[in-house]
């Protein structure tokens, strides 16, 4: 059985392969937006900081008193995306920052206490997280019927449409098909194979 250690690195070799893949496959004209291979590091990253907040908690609230460091990222990303530089690899840097400053910004706001629980903000960010991966899956399918019903609305609508769109019809297939497919296969296997222990 792999340690926690051993499984934190394998994991960070992972996300390090899938992000070379993005930048070569993308330098090479191929498209790196939507295949697993290219866009899963950001699923390993919060894997990663799954298994320091579990494995090493020491090192998770030590990552956090980086306050400073977490701003930088967050305010390089904020730059790069309103002035952009236009090459080849600057749709795939979009990514990458996205994904890293989501990672500072959780690490910035994350304060776990027990009177957290019960408060509105908790309960709603907890409902986005279990819904997350269902939403990472599907949230690019919908973007050609977006573009469809685009062209059968008001052109005053239009820029507006395309803005919100994605976000909304993306959030509501990810909590469709987590409810009708993700959460019923999950309680198919817990009868299957039940946990010998209780997490």
């Amino acid at each position: 059985r792999a340690t926690p250690f051993q499984l934190f690195w394998t994991v960070a070799g992972l996300a390090a392969v899938a992000l070379t893949l993005k930048l070569v496959l993308t330098a090479k004209g191929f498209p790196t937006f939507a295949p697993t291979h290219t866009r899963i590091d950001g699923i390993f990253y919060g894997v990663l900081l799954a298994i320091l907040y579990h494995a090493f908690p020491d090192r998770f609230r030590s990552l956090q008193t980086l306050r400073w460091l977490s701003f930088a990222i967050i305010a390089v990303s904020l730059l790069y995306f309103r002035f952009p530089p236009h090459t080849l690899l600057s749709i795939p840097f979009h990514w990458i920052l996205a994904d890293i400053s989501g990672v500072a910004l959780l690490l910035l706001l994350y304060n776990h206490r027990p009177s957290h629980k019960r408060s509105l903000a908790y309960r709603l960010v907890a409902r986005i997280g279990l819904y997350s991966y269902g939403i990472f899956l599907w949230h690019t399918s919908v973007y050609p019927a977006a573009d469809r019903i685009a062209q059968h609305l008001p052109a005053w609508s239009i820029p507006t449409w395309q803005f919100a769109s994605p976000y909304l019809l993306g959030v509501a297939l990810g909590i469709f098909t987590t409810e009708c497919v993700e959460l019923p296969a999950l309680r198919l296997r817990e009868k299957l194979f039940p946990r010998r222990i209780d997490p």
